[in-house]
């Protein structure tokens, strides 16, 4: 699916959680002259319970955000049948949104459907979704990859993609700053606290995520003793009619080490600029898929301005970070969250990053939860604890990496 995480920055993932925007509507008059559910109230008056009771625009409180949720923990669940027909139920819904018309297309591929699998993929480009290149690495498709009618249909899906390309003219990459934006949450007391109790979480989303959907994690704290400052990353891109943002330019490799890097200097010149504005004694980064892996490299690189790292979900690239680096970095507390049935980033991963920083001298602390690629409420409450220096059970701990799963 569009969730699938490979290696490296080569790899994408789209985080398909959604901002539900809500908008004005203006209603069309009865004959009467007066809106149609409201007709038959007096003038001035209010709108009932019960003049709403048959309220034939009730299909706008629907909640996309918890249905996708549900698709996704099916699909992790592996009940395709109960993953199709809740994309169904969101696409009746929304329809114009083509990355999930895409994983539609994969829960077909998952059923050995080549037919529908072929025909939703052509609805999803005709939804905007342009990242064909994902097709061939991703292995919800394996089922029907040979088959003749899927074969066909994606290579005329590609072609016309590399015709429209080929009509826009030559792309050219052009380096500029730019101001960005970060999303501050504080608890009600901050002001009062003492400032080496001040802690600042810095959150770094993942690949597809923006900081405003990101930010709603603070909420789901139970009285979080921290702030928590959402990141927007540097590149947006349209995923299917939805806005994502990525930390690189992973689809343009000639650029790809130079934006990986300003991204780095971005997350640095931010936690200055936070630190100093809200005059926090401590500093973390938080870092979920994507996100994850920023935080690692990051915290490590620019050690001296974090205290630890917050790793939800993502991996450790031991190739981008010398031993002496680590070495010198080895101060910052580090706290692995993974769920131990993630098919998106491997739970070996987790076990990984433990065993290099652990092998490095780091305080590492690492929890597994039963569940897949994302951070659960259940977890939430050992951040806080972590965060104030209490241990974590050992039942909960991350095995090392020559564990079969953590």
């Amino acid at each position: 699916m569009i969730f699938l995480v490979q290696r490296l920055i080569v790899a994408v993932f789209a985080v398909l959680a959604l901002a539900l925007a809500g908008c004005a509507h203006v209603q069309a008059p009865s004959s009467t002259g007066e809106p149609a559910d409201l007709a038959a109230a007096a003038p001035g008056e209010v709108a009932t319970a019960e003049a709403l009771a048959d309220d034939p625009d009730a299909f706008l409180d629907t909640d996309l955000r918890a249905i996708l949720k549900e698709a996704q923990e099916a699909y992790e669940g592996k009940d395709y049948a109960r993953a199709t027909a809740l994309h169904r139920k969101y696409l009746s819904n929304h329809i114009g949104n083509g990355g999930v018309i895409y994983n539609l297309a994969c829960l077909y591929g998952l059923q050995a459907d080549p037919v529908r699998s072929a025909k939703t993929l052509e609805r999803a480009v005709a939804a905007g979704f342009d990242e064909l290149s994902f097709v061939h690495e991703d292995k919800d498709f394996d089922l029907v990859r040979e088959d003749p009618v899927f074969k066909n249909t994606l290579a005329e899906l590609e072609q016309a993609h590399a015709d429209r390309w080929a009509k826009m003219g030559e792309t050219v990459l052009i380096p500029a700053e730019s101001y960005l934006q970060a999303y501050v949450q504080k608890p009600k007391n901050w002001e009062t606290l003492p400032a080496g109790q001040r802690i600042l979480i810095i959150g770094l989303h993942g690949f597809g995520d923006t900081a405003p959907r990101f930010a709603k994690l603070w909420e789901r704290f139970d009285n979080p003793n921290f702030a928590f400052a959402s990141l927007s990353a540097p590149y947006a891109f349209n995923s299917g009619g939805e806005l994502g943002e990525s930390w690189t330019l992973m689809m343009e490799e000639q650029v790809q080490p130079a934006s990986l890097a300003y991204s780095l200097n971005y997350v640095e010149r931010a936690a200055e600029v936070l630190e100093e504005k809200y005059q926090a004694g401590q500093v973390y980064l938080l870092g979920f898929s994507q996100g994850c892996f920023m935080a690692y490299l990051a915290g490590i690189k620019a050690h001296e301005q974090f205290d630890g790292v917050i790793a939800c979900g993502g991996w450790l690239e031991p190739e981008m970070i010398t031993d002496d680096e680590l070495k010198r970095a080895n101060h910052l507390r580090v706290y692995i969250i993974h769920g131990d049935e993630d098919s998106l980033v491997a739970p070996q991963e987790a076990a990984a990053a433990r065993t290099t920083l652990e092998a490095a001298g780091f305080n590492v602390t690492a929890r597994s939860f039963a569940g897949g690629h994302r951070i659960p409420d259940e977890v939430l409450p050992s951040v806080n604890e972590w965060l104030m220096g209490k241990p974590e059970p050992a039942p909960a701990a991350i095995a090392d990496s020559h564990a079969a799963d953590v």
